[in-house]
């Protein structure tokens, strides 16, 4: 199991190789919750969880010791 590390300026984690972002229910990115648009071929965001309060979702970069 991966441990969490938290960013305490941003409140960034990271696990592993890669950082997710926090969001609050209300300012989540209109690419939240869904896979697949078919009609403009863009990709939603179908993967994140919550901790303490807040929905993290990967963000795009790794980073790498």
């Amino acid at each position: 199991m991966q441990s969490i590390k938290l960013q305490k300026t941003t409140n960034r984690i990271r696990l592993g190789v890669f950082w997710y972002k926090p969001y609050l229910i209300g300012s989540l990115p209109p690419s939240f919750a869904f896979r697949h648009n078919k009609s403009d071929g863009t990709f939603g965001v179908d993967r994140w969880f919550n901790y303490k309060g807040l929905t993290y979702m990967q963000e795009k970069k790794a980073y790498y010791d």
